[in-house]
């Protein structure tokens, strides 16, 4: 939803190369999530969340280079929601490692 909002505000240059890629990728990043949480093996899909998470946060640095974002408040929004889904994915990821005994 904030990724969204946050597009609609890019100028109309932004919003079809930067926007729908960082739309598009968010959208993933859900999928991947639910499909981690149905599948069995769920270290593996968590590892392929993070790494859809980094892509993500690449495009969002991406997207604050090329001044895409309307304000700087928009991108920290955005940022910071990312960055606490990563933090997130990260203690699942602890939760679901094999503990050697």
């Amino acid at each position: 939803m904030h990724f969204e909002q946050g597009v609609m505000s890019f100028s109309r240059y932004h919003k079809y190369t930067p926007g729908s890629e960082l739309r598009n990728v968010s959208r993933k990043a859900v999928t991947l999530i639910i499909r981690a949480n149905c599948h069995s093996n769920k270290q593996a899909g968590l590892v392929a969340f993070r790494d859809h998470l980094e892509e993500l946060l690449l495009l969002i640095r991406i997207a604050i280079e090329v001044r895409a974002f309307k304000s700087f408040i928009a991108y920290s929004d955005i940022i910071k929601l990312t960055v606490k889904v990563c933090r997130k994915n990260e203690g699942w990821l602890k939760n679901w490692l094999p503990v050697d005994r």
